[in-house]
């Protein structure tokens, strides 16, 4: 996965440069990088749709409830897309992000304890 660095010290990126990811990555990193966002200044912005990956891409909604518990506890807000990144960034309103759509069947498939090692 790629963190990007968006903002910091009063200042942010040009517009430019909110731009979606390149491809589809894995969202192996999004535990690990939600843990230290959470220790970062504010404003905390996540752009994802909600799901996390876990050791070999797979998925696991212990790994989304984490996810969730580390925002709430944390004060980051989750945006669906750079535009709601943008506003938010901004100071305007951002809508509440949409719950995380469900995995289709089979996607990610994965007992428990193998989902929670990111």
């Amino acid at each position: 996965g790629v963190v990007r660095i968006l903002a910091r010290a009063g200042r942010r990126v040009a517009d430019s440069f909110v731009v979606p990811p390149l491809g589809k990555g894995a969202n192996v990193i999004d535990g690990p990088a939600l843990r230290w966002l959470a220790t970062r200044p504010r404003p905390r912005i996540w752009v994802s749709d909600g799901h996390v990956r876990g050791v070999g891409d797979r998925a696991a909604a212990e790994l989304d409830a984490d996810a969730r518990g580390i925002c709430a506890k944390g004060g980051i807000l989750r945006v669906p897309d750079a535009a709601a990144a943008k506003a938010a960034l901004r100071g305007g309103p951002a809508p509440p992000p949409p719950a995380p759509a469900e995995p289709t069947a089979g996607e990610g498939d994965v007992e428990p304890e193998a989902g929670l090692d990111c």
